[in-house]
């Protein structure tokens, strides 16, 4: 009796191209029968697909799916490792008292952490770029590194002429 309720609902319920539920499943029946056949193809077209879907996946999603390291994760790590030795750095420093600092050379400038860089460009964060820009533009608009080789030649060319 259930049954009969059950399909009684089904029939009433509509859906685009089968015209209702009932006809929808027993559609969907007919052709589950044919799955088995087609199950070797599952894997090359699994693997097809990926083939052109996977580099259209982004790279945080693909850490979410622990596939890729985190750069962040591991930015912290470095700087929790760092923190960590820094004092038995500063330990062994002071017990060097000898007068040869006065003959060593100058500090060399500070290193940039690459992964922390890295790590805000993957942001999109590309602030420390800007100073560079700056100079790099006012260096183009004023002409300052501009090469003058081809202007030398054009004008050599003139007066063979």
């Amino acid at each position: 009796m259930s049954l009969a309720i059950v399909r009684n609902v089904l029939s009433k319920v509509p859906v685009p191209l089968a015209g209702n539920a009932v006809t929808a499943v027993g559609f969907a029946a007919q052709k589950s029968k044919a799955i088995p056949r087609y199950a070797p193809w599952a894997l090359p077209l699994a693997a097809g697909g990926m083939w052109f879907i996977w580099p259209a996946v982004t790279d945080n999603f693909k850490i979410t799916l622990g596939l890729l390291p985190d750069p962040e994760l591991e930015a912290a790590e470095a700087a929790a490792a760092e923190a960590a030795s820094a004092p038995a750095a500063a330990v062994a420093a002071d017990d060097d008292d000898d007068d040869e600092d006065e003959d060593e050379a100058p500090a060399a400038a500070p290193k940039v952490d690459m992964a922390a860089v890295l790590a805000q460009e993957a942001k999109g964060d590309f602030s420390h770029l800007e100073q560079k820009w700056e100079t790099d533009m006012k260096e183009f608009v004023n002409g300052d590194d501009l090469d003058d080789e081809d202007d030398d030649d054009d004008d050599d060319e003139e007066d063979d002429e």
